[in-house]
């Protein structure tokens, strides 16, 4: 069937009950991955992982996460965690919990796609977060089609919230130069690369490394 993009796979995995397979999946590639780098103890290289929905309102979540971590050796700060704005939480008070939780661990949260969703300003009432993803859909007219005027807007609260802030889809200068002056510190977007295999990945924090030396 060839690559069958997430927003096709997800909800059949949803309806199946079978998110928290696919999320030990997951998690194992990632382990194994991070300890093939063979990072040394001050790097401050980070992968994030999407979650359900489902598993912000599981009270055994959590605790899977630290002890597959322990086994591995694999310190809490290798691993962020992605909430997917457009995602439905049914219990937001809850997910809150789960998410401070998660912080007071030592892990970093971050809403993805945030500006999508019906529910975008309740998730930062009720989700106390690290990071902010503004979703591509804010950029993607830049600048021919829109002035910007909505990003810098997130750009702006988010700043006052004391959140970082990730732009993405970016995908040409000019979208870079108005992130540049709204001071958004991180981007995403074919701009710097499109999705590697671990092998280029790997190609290219190699050459990153050797331009920072």
């Amino acid at each position: 069937m060839g690559v069958i993009p997430p927003d096709e796979f997800i909800p059949i995995i949803q309806h199946n009950n079978q998110y928290n397979q696919l999320s030990k999946y997951v998690l194992s590639q990632i382990i194994a991955f991070l300890r093939s780098m063979n990072l040394d103890a001050d790097s401050k290289f980070s992968i994030s992982i999407n979650t359900f929905p489902e598993e912000l309102e599981d009270s055994d979540f959590i605790d899977r996460l630290v002890t597959s971590l322990a086994r591995a050796g694999i310190g809490r700060n290798r691993i962020r965690l992605e909430i997917t704005e457009n995602s439905l939480v049914k219990d937001l008070a809850a997910a809150g919990g789960v998410v401070s939780r998660l912080r007071k661990l030592g892990f970093a949260v971050e809403i993805d796609d945030f500006g999508t969703g019906f529910s975008s300003l309740s998730y930062l009432r009720y989700l106390m977060v690290d990071v902010l993803k503004i979703d591509r859909s804010f950029l993607i007219g830049y600048p021919h089609q829109d002035n910007g005027s909505l990003f810098k807007a997130i750009v702006g609260m988010a700043k006052d919230l004391g959140m970082t802030i990730i732009a993405e889809g970016v995908e040409n200068k000019a979208q870079l130069e108005l992130l540049e002056s709204t001071d958004c510190e991180y981007y995403q977007g074919y701009l710097f690369a499109k999705a590697l295999t671990p092998k280029e990945f790997m190609t290219l924090y190699a050459e990153a490394a050797d331009i920072r030396h």
